[in-house]
């Protein structure tokens, strides 16, 4: 095996231990939330710390990134996950009363549900993401989230089948779930947003959007 084979088997090691290591963060600080809780500070904080490996920022400590970003975002974060989830959840019943029915007019009301379900996806793929990359309140983080997800379909795309692929790796090889899943999901959903984001920055330079 040559120094260029070592040096790749090398830093996959490397990554994988990483993945290995924010993937037990985030469940023993969903945990120290009760779950409930702790959850989506945890999700916030994980994103936060895959923008900067993202962004090549130096961290001295991921405990304590970790750690400082999921009190920073502890209010909001879950603020803005169980709104998801509440809105998720009244849109679901809408349907399941919606769909059953066959008339003309409730044919338009499918319609309109199937286009709020599918900004409702797109705001989820982006939500974390949008949290760690920009400030802004509640309203801001689901407008910019659609703003963005609309705006760069092609990294929507492939933001929602990586993890649709890293999902069935999972499900193919269980193991890979506890160490793997929500770290490695996460990466590749913040890669392709920040790619989406230094797009809409760079057309903000020439006086378009402001994030």
């Amino acid at each position: 095996m040559d120094g260029t084979a070592f040096g790749g088997v090398y830093m996959a090691c490397v990554w994988f231990a990483r993945f290995a290591f924010l993937s037990v963060m985030w469940i023993l600080f969903s945990l120290a939330g009760l779950v409930i809780g702790g959850v989506f500070p945890a999700t916030a904080a994980l994103f936060a710390v895959e923008r900067s490996w993202i962004r090549k920022e130096e961290s001295p400590s991921l405990i304590r990134q970790f750690g400082r970003e999921y009190r920073t975002q502890f209010v909001k974060a879950n603020l803005l996950g169980y709104f998801m989830v509440l809105f998720g959840m009244l849109l679901w019943v809408n349907v399941k009363l919606v769909f059953p029915v066959d008339y003309f007019l409730v044919g338009v009301l499918k319609v309109l549900l199937l286009g709020l379900f599918f900004l409702y996806v797109i705001a989820l793929l982006y939500l974390f993401p949008v949290l760690a990359h920009f400030k802004g309140g509640l309203l801001d983080c689901v407008k910019n989230a659609l703003f963005v997800g609309l705006s760069s379909p092609l990294m929507t795309v492939f933001s929602g089948m990586s993890i649709l692929v890293i999902t069935y790796i999972c499900y193919v090889i269980p193991g890979l779930s506890v160490f793997f899943y929500v770290s490695g999901a996460g990466f590749l959903s913040m890669w392709f947003s920040h790619c989406a984001f230094l797009r809409l920055e760079g057309k903000a330079k020439a006086g378009g959007w402001n994030g």
